[in-house]
């Protein structure tokens, strides 16, 4: 399964780099319907002003136990990113990016939330690389 990055991305400074992670991981949760829930929006927030996360999140092994036990959290299908395949909580493919955007290598994070909110986009997700090209100006 392959998926590449937008070209530029990897060319940006650590605050545009900071600045993708970030995006993506509100575009993934979005997507997902994720960045209304109660307990997950003060960490998008903690996430954008550069604090630690929430104590729920202080684990993921903690986050999946909390996200799988809350029936406010949606549960819809998505494929995967080649299409071949259907049948992924596209919730689940979400919940990584967070961490991922916060990783210390702000090159990583950029990357890997973008990762993983392709794979919450699914197949779909030439039009998360569509959006990410044209809020960052990237060729």
């Amino acid at each position: 399964m392959e998926c590449h990055p937008p070209p530029g991305v990897a060319g940006g400074g650590r605050a545009a780099l900071r600045s993708i992670a970030r995006w993506a991981a509100h575009r993934a949760y979005a997507e997902a319907g994720l960045n209304n829930v109660d307990w997950i929006a003060p960490a998008l927030e903690a996430m954008d002003l550069g604090h630690e996360l929430p104590a729920q999140f202080d684990e993921l092994r903690h986050s999946w136990d909390r996200f799988f036990d809350d029936p406010a959290i949606p549960h819809t299908l998505v494929d995967s990113i080649d299409g071949s395949r259907g049948g992924f909580l596209k919730q689940a493919m979400a919940v990584p990016a967070l961490f991922d955007a916060m990783e210390p290598v702000p090159l990583r994070a950029a990357l890997d939330a973008l990762f993983a909110a392709a794979a919450t986009y699914g197949s779909d997700y030439p039009r998360l690389f569509d959006e990410v090209r044209r809020r960052f100006s990237l060729p």
